[in-house]
């Protein structure tokens, strides 16, 4: 028991309950449960009023504010006392009260269609988001409606979803707000806008979107609308996404990584880029409609790569290396995300890397990671229409959001931003570069074949774009650059793209990379001589470089 909670000795002896909003069988249950507590039920409508307990069904709009001598409770609460065999009071769980009033009737549309979790993203909405029994939709309309005039409030109602400790400080949040150039009228013209697509949900995805799950081979796409996207993303804000129990995907893109806890830099600024990719939607609604995010994922049947490898005569593509600039920036280029095999990594936790910046700037990538399974290693995935929102510096711990962004990038005639991200994932071998397991034939296809399937045609691309790329697999996760390059540059060769490799101010590779591919080119080296050649230079490579073993073993 608790300082909530009593023995049940009588209490209920000849008090009187009614009912309002419920279905046939909730009141049916209500009355038994009633008349098994020793209450007295009343049937009479208009006598309800005067009972000293109203049971409400939770999609029952009600002010619980206007009954002044009756007590508005739910049905949870009846079964909870019959369970525990104890008095609770109804303040000590929000289930047991009706939800907060709203002025709209928000709550699932007629036709609302619902798919498994198994083939479809869960929704606040959905049906099949409960606890206990109990819709959390109701409750979450009913929170969302009620104004956030202050930091004071957004803490309050945050708290109240996320069931954090009451004296929880949210210090992040404080500081994020702070750093936005909109934070004069963050809670006066923003905040309400993000309520109100939020509390949109089940009319803008009346139908939850299909998730994209692995497959042998093919091509699957979903394509949303911004206010589709940022509608998802809001509610991911107030932390009121349901957990999801397949570890095949990433966790939901709930925010509460950022808002709780002591205050970290990194969280701050992450949380501060999608505040401001908020704000920014909230200054221009007009886009919401007609602008469009494709998020897709490619899987291909990789069993027989070795052997366009081994028979193609096509020389390799150009190759360009750049020590200034960035892949983002990269116009009309199919821009590589160093992915993690669960889309945006770690950008929703600590993580701060090439993958996580490039979700935090074009924070509608996130979205993926609600709808891509696990990449298996002949998959990729890719977002086409993402817009850029801010800028930054740094990497890792030293990140920040550095100034607004104004996207440039035009249209296509699917109203997508004409930026497309491909997102492939390369071998952890952690920080040892000279990892013989990396330079095995084994782990040199499994690469060749992921980066392959990541530069593989678009749908309807007529005109091939370059890869836009740099040091894949290489940072935290160890790879080998000079090895990576190679197998890139292959790659992009079977699908007929360029190269253009950015290096981030590293001018001594730059002239590394273009010393070995003119090299290459000298040497009228086709795809088929680069890929065997390579082959015979890992067969007892010893680790060191692998550009000078190449051409040693290109000279034999």
């Amino acid at each position: 028991m608790t300082r909530s909670s009593r023995q049940l000795n009588g209490e209920f002896s000849g008090r009187t309950f009614g009912a309002i909003g419920l279905e046939k069988e909730q009141l049916k249950t209500a009355i038994d449960l009633v008349a098994s507590l020793g209450g007295q039920f009343v049937h009479d409508s208009k006598l309800r009023w005067q009972c000293k307990y109203l049971i409400v069904g939770y999609w029952y709009p009600i002010d619980v504010n206007t009954l002044q001598n009756t007590t508005c409770v739910t049905l949870y609460w009846l079964e909870s006392i019959k369970e525990k065999g104890l008095l609770i009071e109804p303040q000590s769980n929000k289930y047991y009260l009706p939800p907060l009033p709203s002025k709209e009737l928000l709550y699932p549309i007629e036709g609302y269609q619902e798919y498994s979790p198994e083939t479809h993203i869960q929704l606040p909405c959905s049906s099949t988001n409960t606890k206990n029994n109990v819709p959390r939709w109701p409750y979450i309309v009913g929170l969302l409606s009620q104004p956030i005039p202050n930091i004071e409030a957004l803490k309050r109602t945050i708290a109240r979803t996320t069931q954090s400790d009451k004296n929880c400080q949210f210090e992040n949040l404080t500081e994020a707000i702070k750093l936005l150039p909109f934070r004069s009228i963050f809670f006066s013209d923003i905040m309400p806008f993000v309520q109100q697509l939020a509390l949109q949900l089940p009319f803008l995805l009346p139908s939850s979107a299909p998730l994209l799950r692995q497959k042998p081979s093919g091509y699957s796409s979903v394509t949303l609308s911004k206010a589709q996207v940022a509608s998802v993303i809001f509610h991911g804000f107030f932390c009121t996404l349901p957990a999801r129990d397949n570890n095949d995907y990433p966790q939901v893109i709930n925010f509460d990584f950022f808002l709780q806890g002591a205050t970290y830099a990194v969280k701050t600024q992450k949380l501060a880029g999608f505040l401001h990719y908020f704000s920014r939607l909230a200054l221009d609604p007009s886009v919401l409609l007609t602008q469009f995010i494709s998020f897709s994922r490619n899987s291909m049947d990789l069993s027989g790569i070795e052997e366009p490898l081994t028979t193609r005569i096509d020389p390799m593509s150009p190759v360009e290396a750049f020590t200034s600039g960035t892949i983002e920036e990269d116009d009309h280029a199919l821009q590589v995300d160093f992915a993690n095999m669960y889309a945006g990594g770690g950008v929703m936790r600590s993580g701060c890397v090439q993958e996580e910046i490039r979700f935090i700037i074009n924070p509608e990538c996130i979205m993926s990671c609600m709808l891509c399974e696990v990449l298996d290693h002949h998959e990729s995935f890719i977002i086409h229409g993402a817009e850029q929102y801010c800028g930054y510096r740094g990497y890792d711990r030293s990140f920040a959001i550095n100034d607004d962004f104004e996207d440039s990038t035009p249209f296509d005639q699917q109203g997508r931003r004409d930026t497309v991200i491909v997102g492939i994932d390369a071998i952890c071998f952690y920080k040892n570069y000279r990892a013989l397991p990396q330079f095995s034939i084994e782990s040199i296809l499994r690469e060749l074949g992921k980066a392959a399937v990541g530069f593989a045609p678009l749908p309807n691309e007529v005109q091939m774009r370059p890869v836009a790329t740099g040091n894949w697999g290489c940072g935290v996760f160890g790879g080998n650059i000079e090895l990576k390059f190679i197998l890139q540059w292959l790659a992009a060769s079977l699908n007929r793209r360029q190269v253009h490799y950015f290096t981030f101010g590293d001018n001594r590779l730059r002239e590394k990379l273009i010393r070995f591919v003119s090299f290459v080119q000298s040497s009228n080296m086709a795809i088929r001589d680069v890929a065997i050649t390579l082959m015979n230079t890992m067969n007892g490579f010893n680790g060191n470089s692998v550009f000078d073993a190449f051409a040693q073993a290109s000279n034999q």
